[in-house]
């Protein structure tokens, strides 16, 4: 049983349907658990285990672009936002899931820019020595 009503205005939600009643969303979700058509789930570990993947894809594509930082950023961003897409598609069928993986992706991204820049700048320090 779930009690409710629609006596007032301030329980009304904006859907894709329009504007529905907070009782008739919570009935709309507890039928579809019901019903069994939810999306699962996936455990933490295999989404951890899918954006490691993908960190490490994002990691060998920069290494073996072998290019400038300008270069390695211009490439990276496209590349981590491109990841993240067909990440969301294939883990959840969707694609509007890639704020899932664009915020590790491009945490790569930024990590593998500023360690590039530190080895140049190192190599720059020991030549000027020599």
């Amino acid at each position: 049983m779930l009690l409710g009503g629609t006596y007032r205005d301030f329980d009304r939600h904006y859907t894709p349907i329009g504007l529905i009643p907070g009782a008739f969303v919570l009935a709309n979700a507890i039928q579809t658990e019901l019903d069994s058509d939810a999306v699962p789930a996936h455990p933490k570990w295999a989404l951890f285990l899918v954006e490691f993947a993908a960190g490490a894809v994002l990691i060998l594509f920069l290494h073996s672009a072998n290019v400038s930082t300008g270069r390695m950023l211009l490439l990276g961003v496209p590349a981590a936002i491109a990841l993240s897409v067909a990440l969301s598609l294939v883990m959840f069928h969707s694609f509007s899931r890639i704020a899932t993986f664009v915020p590790t992706l491009l945490g790569i991204l930024i990590f593998e820019l500023l360690d590039y820049v530190h080895h140049r700048s190192i190599i720059r320090v020991m030549h000027a020595k020599s």
